[in-house]
């Protein structure tokens, strides 16, 4: 192995684990096919903070904007697919939304960062995706991310484990074979679904269904980390349905007697 100095290093085994714009995996996995791409942009607003985290959808559009509070800034961004003109539009649109939100005086303090999110091929198999003779990805270099929510932390350290505890038990191999029995269904399932989850019916039904009860949020919340398995989310929204169907009837009621304009009621849509 040779980096760009010219320095050269003999390694036993080669792992890559610098992100999807990395090095490692164009070298050693030509022969794969390219990861999906999808770009993600947005900035720190040092001196801005908050205690709620702000997710927003937007009409046609393969993606969602967010505002991450942190202890002394705000992370926000916005993801959405790559091509030419869909990555100018996306910049203009966060700007949009934090003057409305926060004011024209927000402009004055962001520092901008931007990134690639990648997200695996359906026809290619985690062994071929991950490992080969002498080297192994993980995390964003291996593409092993969630193609709806675009989540990859969860992910690149659930990887790094799986190949740890392989290499200490000699068997390289073991790798992908931890991965594939822990996420591979999810991952296929999230990118069989992206569509329904970015329709216009399922976020509306999904965020009046939120606004009304905890569990429900409690749920999205699971889901945006990492922590909610989709195979599992049918059971955990209909065991809470009845409580959110409670905490929706007594928000119509109360927002009826208020005189308030009554709320939508969601769509109802299959999963």
């Amino acid at each position: 192995m040779t980096d760009t100095s010219g320095h050269t290093e003999r390694v036993d085994f080669l792992v890559g684990a610098d992100g999807a714009s990395g090095v490692v995996r164009g070298r050693v996995a030509k022969h794969l096919p390219p990861l999906l791409q999808c770009v993600g942009l947005g900035y720190f607003v040092e001196g801005y903070t908050s205690d709620e985290i702000v997710v927003k959808f937007f009409d046609a559009l393969d993606g969602y904007l967010w505002v991450f509070p942190r202890l002394d800034h705000l992370a926000v961004g916005i993801c959405g697919p790559t091509g030419p003109g869909r990555s100018e539009q996306l910049l203009p649109e966060l700007e949009r939304f934090l003057v409305d939100f926060y004011g024209a005086n927000i402009l004055r303090q962001l520092k901008r960062y931007g990134a690639r999110i990648p997200s695996l091929p359906r026809s290619l198999a985690g062994k071929d995706a991950c490992l080969g003779d002498g080297w192994a990805l993980v995390g964003d270099a291996a593409g092993l991310v969630d193609p709806l929510t675009r989540e990859g932390i969860h992910y690149a350290l659930a990887s790094a484990q799986f190949l740890a505890e392989a290499l200490s038990d000699s068997n390289p191999e073991g790798y992908p074979q931890r991965w594939e029995a822990s996420f591979r269904g999810e991952l296929e399932w999230a990118g069989r679904h992206k569509d329904l989850f970015f329709s216009r019916h399922f976020i509306e039904a999904f965020t009046v269904l939120s606004s009304a009860s905890r569990a429900v949020q409690a749920i999205v919340s699971d889901l945006v980390a990492g922590r909610q398995q989709y195979k599992n989310l049918r059971k955990g929204l209909t065991a809470n349905a009845p409580s959110a169907a409670v905490a929706l009837a007594a928000r119509f009621i109360k927002r009826g007697l208020g005189g308030a304009a009554p709320m939508t009621p969601p769509t109802v849509v299959s999963l």
